[in-house]
């Protein structure tokens, strides 16, 4: 393939469709992050189980709290989801804001942990304002009354979605692959970050590139823009923060 080819290619393919988690960057920036390709599309599977399309999983520095942000799109609307793991009690916590179009039509947050006992490989929700309980399984969740008879309750759309989504980060959270790479880019002092496949594959395939032409990057000055393009975009994902 020519480079001017090669170069289009490039950046073509990485146009990265991430839920900004807050990063501005250039092609000099130091990287902070380690790309974890080889448990990308394990990871993946998790979320796309239940409908789900992760934009990205990260595990800071410190290994503190594990951050996913992933959304689904159901009867015309967008919810989209920050869950963070809350690794004190055992629990993770999850942001949803729906949306109708570009309308913001609602945002909600809760709190789902491990409390043992009959639901000790489940996720529970106490919901306050009705007196019940969330229980989030791997394929479904649903409520029932605190008191005794502990008799089921009305679930909303937007509980399910929410103790679905808990219990996919949950999932990924606690992948035995996940902390071990994680160990490992702290120990070089960085963060790791699982992409969604798109962006994945984007990102190794602008790694290639860079590296193949480096030796033409100043072939024109046209392709010496396209080159430090393709640049900064491999740089935006090395140091999301």
């Amino acid at each position: 393939m020519r480079l001017r080819e090669c170069l289009k290619l490039g950046l073509t393919v990485m146009a990265f469709g991430l839920v900004s988690l807050g990063a501005g960057v250039t092609a000099q920036a130091k990287t902070k992050n380690v790309i974890d390709h080889k448990d990308c599309a394990a990871t993946n599977k998790i979320f796309k189980a239940q409908g789900f399309k992760l934009s990205l999983l990260r595990v800071p520095k410190n290994g503190e709290i594990y951050i996913a942000a992933f959304s689904k799109k159901q009867a015309g609307r967008r919810y989209e989801f920050i869950a963070g793991e809350q690794p004190a009690g055992n629990a993770v916590k999850v942001n949803m804001v729906v949306y109708q179009g570009k309308k913001v039509v609602s945002q909600k947050s809760s709190l789902w942990g491990h409390v043992g006992g009959k639901y000790d490989k489940d996720l529970v929700s106490p919901n306050s304002q009705n007196e019940t309980e969330m229980i989030a399984s791997k394929t479904k969740t649903w409520s029932i009354k605190i008191l005794p008879p502990h008799d089921q309750a009305v679930t909303s759309t937007a509980q399910q979605l929410m103790g679905s989504a808990a219990m996919r980060a949950d999932m990924a959270f606690n992948r035995n692959s996940l902390e071990y790479h994680a160990d490992l880019a702290a120990n070089q002092g960085k963060s790791l970050l699982v992409l969604n496949q798109q962006d994945d594959k984007a990102y190794w395939q602008g790694k290639k590139i860079l590296k193949k032409y480096k030796a033409y990057a100043n072939y024109s000055k046209n392709m010496k823009k396209k080159y430090q393009r393709l640049q900064k975009n491999v740089a935006y994902l090395e140091n999301v923060s």
